[in-house]
């Protein structure tokens, strides 16, 4: 795996996270915002796995421009606007809302500047699967109400949404287009089955 600094980030998620119905605009994780790719402030770098809940030896890993570290890798960054980046804050992933959980499908609130459609489940379960498989500091659990900041889950439903959201182009494009940058790729969405025989 080639490491890329946050900075190095901005740039090649312009190409990662291309929508391929719509090239040259961006696709907005959690809404399925169609942003543009070509100006600076109007989207987030969103980290799936939130920094707040990979905290080696409690050491925060916010990165800034020119850091690299398990914070900077592609695979857990998605662009997002800043309204659905806000709504996952650092929340974990469930079936509902609730102060500690996020369900990542914003369905529309009738806004004329979202467009509020798309699956994000297996997204975010795929995404969670290759986090805790590539850094081995990190662990899905079940038990997010005692979660410790390692962890990220709940586990039993990433693998449910990973089975009821299947891999699609976008997220087969975007593998691609990271493994020509960083040199790895996630398994989860080569062999989505992966992740039941890993933590089922």
């Amino acid at each position: 795996m080639t490491r890329l600094s946050y900075g190095e980030d901005t740039a090649i998620l312009r190409y990662t996270d291309e929508s391929p119905d719509k090239p040259g605009t961006l696709y907005g994780i959690y809404d399925g915002d169609l942003i543009s790719g070509t100006n600076d402030g109007t989207w987030n770098k969103k980290h799936v796995w939130p920094c707040s809940q990979m905290e080696e030896g409690g050491v925060d890993p916010r990165p800034d421009s020119d850091t690299k570290n398990h914070a900077t890798g592609l695979h857990n960054l998605r662009v997002s606007c800043q309204n659905s980046n806000g709504k996952h804050g650092n929340k974990f992933y469930d079936v509902a809302d609730s102060d500690i959980a996020f369900f990542p499908n914003i369905a529309s609130d009738g806004s004329n500047n979202h467009a509020f459609e798309g699956d994000f489940r297996g997204d975010v379960a795929r995404v969670c699967s290759y986090m805790a498989l590539r850094y081995d500091f990190l662990k899905l659990i079940d038990d997010i109400e005692n979660a410790d900041d390692l962890s990220m889950g709940r586990l039993s439903v990433l693998l449910e949404w990973n089975e009821e959201d299947p891999v699609d182009a976008f997220e087969e494009q975007r593998n691609s287009r990271i493994y020509e940058y960083q040199g790895n790729r996630n398994p989860f969405i080569d062999r989505p089955e992966l992740a039941n025989r890993l933590y089922a």
